[in-house]
């Protein structure tokens, strides 16, 4: 009977550890089950921060393409009215020595005017 109840208490202690260690992988395996649903999580939230990021992104891309037009734009107009302003500076160029020649040409029209008019005294006699 001892051998018995030797083998019954062997059998015993080898339940009891047994079923000791299937209740720390119990355990294990539920704390293994919540960090799998923690990393779940934290991977959605990773998804929905760089979706939002991607969104951020295009918004900007939009904003700099918007802007970049605006530039070419305004350089297109700068060039055009650069252009004018060098017509004009050309223009008004022709304009002063149109008008210098002018000034020289009632110079000497009027030095001829004087010219003959004394002529005109001398050749007519005061009474």
């Amino acid at each position: 009977m001892s051998l018995s109840k030797l083998t019954s208490a062997n059998y015993q202690e080898e339940k009891d550890r047994t079923d000791r260690k299937l209740a720390y992988l119990a355990v294990e395996v539920e704390e293994i089950v919540r960090e799998k649903e923690s990393l779940k999580s934290m991977i959605g939230e990773k998804e929905r921060a760089i979706s939002a990021g991607e969104s951020e992104k295009s918004a900007i891309e939009k904003d700099m393409t918007g802007l970049l037009e605006e530039i070419i734009q305004q350089k297109m107009r700068y060039e055009e009215d650069r252009s004018h302003i060098t017509d004009l500076r050309l223009s008004i160029t022709a304009h002063k020595e149109k008008i210098e020649a002018a000034q020289k040409e009632i110079e000497t029209t009027g030095n001829a005017l004087e010219e003959l008019s004394q002529k005109d005294n001398l050749l007519i006699p005061f009474p």
